[in-house]
């Protein structure tokens, strides 16, 4: 904000904290005389005395609502690493509850190690084999809530021909949602995907399920690893705290100064100010040019 003090149609006004001024104000407090020092206006020497307000806000402690986004990985398992046979080789495991995953045919996780076959994980040191001894859909089921928004990614390879798995959403009991379909070739190396799905406002089940289908091949084919889903939720907390709001300002009548630091009120205007906590600020006018330089 511009405004004029005498003399000079460029005075600008601005506004700086008060270091001794954060708790307990009262009467004896803004009483005439008290001095303030701002480090904000030290070095400033164009500063108009006696062209200067109180700026005063009054902190209320009570309880306030606060509202963000949370972000919490549903899948459990993602990358496979609960089991590891080891790097260059595999191993073949019964599906158990701490490996998270579930099946609709085979009951059977083949994990292959880092550089089994000379290929790599892509993430960590463990990925799966889909078709263990026949094509299989592996699925896990998670909770979610009327306009959650879902990030879905997996990476997909093909082992030795032309191989096809789909990734689907949906709530249990259906509809499911097809998120991507894949189909590579052995040239292409490692594909990850990274998809979203919004949930409706309205959802018929809040249990979710993300299904790994593989379309091709028969007891080969099909590698997975990094398997996610990130939920991002709106979260609403309370809380009892300050809250800053405007409370009124007056006009000093006349400043002096001291070093450049110090500012004392010589006459204040009472705003009818008695006890509480408050925060106090000073908004003075700089002539010319706004600068801060050193004396």
């Amino acid at each position: 904000t511009s405004k004029t003090s005498t003399g000079d149609a460029n005075s600008i006004l601005q506004e700086a904290s008060l270091i001794d001024s954060p708790d307990g104000i009262n009467g004896s407090f803004l009483q005439s005389g008290r001095q303030w020092f701002s480090s904000d206006i030290k070095n400033q020497k164009k500063l108009d005395l006696g062209q200067g307000y109180l700026v005063l806000r009054k902190l209320y402690n009570q309880t306030q609502r606060r509202s963000y986004p949370a972000v919490t990985e549903m899948i459990c398992n993602g990358s496979f690493e609960v089991n590891n046979p080891g790097a260059n080789n595999y191993s073949i495991y019964g599906l158990t509850a701490a490996m998270c995953w579930k099946a609709l045919g085979e009951q059977f996780l083949e994990v292959w190690g880092n550089g089994f076959l000379g290929i790599p994980a892509y993430n960590g040191s463990v990925y799966i084999e889909m078709n263990v001894n026949t094509a299989n859909t592996y699925y896990q089921d998670f909770t979610v809530a009327a306009n959650d928004s879902l990030t879905i990614s997996f990476a997909h390879r093909s082992r030795s021909t032309t191989e096809q798995i789909t990734a689907t959403i949906g709530p249990v009991g259906g509809p499911q949602t097809i998120i991507q379909t894949s189909t590579l070739t052995p040239g292409n190396g490692w594909v990850y995907y990274t998809r979203g799905h919004k949930i409706p406002n309205n959802p018929i089940n809040t249990t979710y399920r993300l299904s790994i289908i593989s379309n091709t091949g028969g007891g080969a084919g099909n590698l997975l690893d990094a398997v996610s889903v990130k939920k991002t939720s709106r979260v609403t907390t309370s809380y009892f705290g300050p809250r800053v709001d405007f409370f009124t300002e007056a006009q000093f009548s006349q400043l002096s100064k001291n070093n450049w630091s110090t500012f004392q009120v010589n006459k204040f205007f009472p705003i009818g100010v008695t006890t509480g906590n408050f925060i106090l600020n000073f908004k003075y006018l700089v002539r010319g040019n706004v600068g801060i330089s050193s004396l």
